[in-house]
């Protein structure tokens, strides 16, 4: 059984993500990188740091995102189990192996309840909605309205749901079927279309664009893929509403990339 555990790294020169992050990221990246193949080797896996330049798609930072799905599919080709891993994505000390804990043979992935994690933050509605009023395309919950106004144009279920790409495991199979490259040109459509007709309001809609995340589960969602849920202790969010680590967690997904707060386990 061949197993990979793969991560991306590349400089963001334009103005897609803020300076904070391109610092933090080029400067612990030695760092980061190292936590994730040390894991690896515990689960006898082979680890790859991919530096390269994507083809640019949208902005750098979309460039990436979209090209980790497309090298998932590659990698998939000659290792049977793959696991992606955002590079800001720390595996905690003395954790089980992941390959051993899901099977692989499905979609693994980590799936946010967008309804649920709203109305935990935010309880009463007016400030619910105040909220929603104060989001931009980057938010869950534009996610996770664009990609249900795009499954609504094709009469396919929606749902509360929104993939969080920074920690995906698949096989070959499941990344044929999903076929995400070929299926983009469409999708880019649809989303166009959608943000015209769609069941939010245009302070939600005048937000959709193009994204890896809305893109992937909408195609998970349509074609049913076969799928097991990560438990959220493999994918712990924080990011600036999220602060406190979660001592039950096994990765720690540090979108806000204050590194030196959580390198210490």
């Amino acid at each position: 059984m061949s197993r990979l555990i793969f991560s991306i790294y590349e400089d963001v020169n334009d103005n897609s993500v803020t300076s904070y992050k391109k610092q933090q990221l080029f400067k612990f990246k030695d760092i980061l990188s190292n936590f994730q193949e040390i894991y690896a080797k515990k689960c006898n896996a082979e680890y790859k740091l991919v530096q390269t330049y994507s083809t640019k798609i949208f902005n750098e930072y979309d460039s990436i995102q979209f090209n980790k799905i497309k090298y998932l599919y590659e990698f998939s080709k000659d290792y049977d189990e793959v696991l992606y891993l955002d590079l800001d994505v720390l595996p905690k000390k003395d954790i089980p192996n992941i390959f051993d804990t899901y099977d692989f043979s499905k979609l693994i992935c980590f799936f946010e309840n967008c309804e649920k994690r709203m109305f935990d933050l935010f309880p009463n509605k007016d400030e619910k909605y105040r909220y929603i009023n104060e989001l931009d395309h980057m938010s869950w919950w534009i996610k996770m309205a664009a990609k249900n106004s795009m499954l609504l144009l094709e009469d396919y279920t929606l749902s509360n749901y929104i993939i969080n790409t920074g920690v995906i495991g698949a096989n070959f199979e499941t990344m044929k079927r999903i076929n995400f490259t070929n299926e983009l040109t469409n999708m880019n459509n649809l989303l166009e279309e959608a943000k015209e007709d769609n069941l939010y309001p245009p302070e939600s809609s005048q937000f959709f664009r193009p994204n890896n995340e809305i893109y992937f589960t909408y195609l998970v969602e349509k074609k049913n893929i076969a799928h097991e849920k990560l438990d959220e202790s493999w994918n712990y969010i924080l990011d600036d509403i999220r602060l406190k680590d979660n001592n039950q967690a096994n990765f720690l997904h540090i979108i806000n990339k204050d590194f030196n707060s959580y390198l210490d386990f």
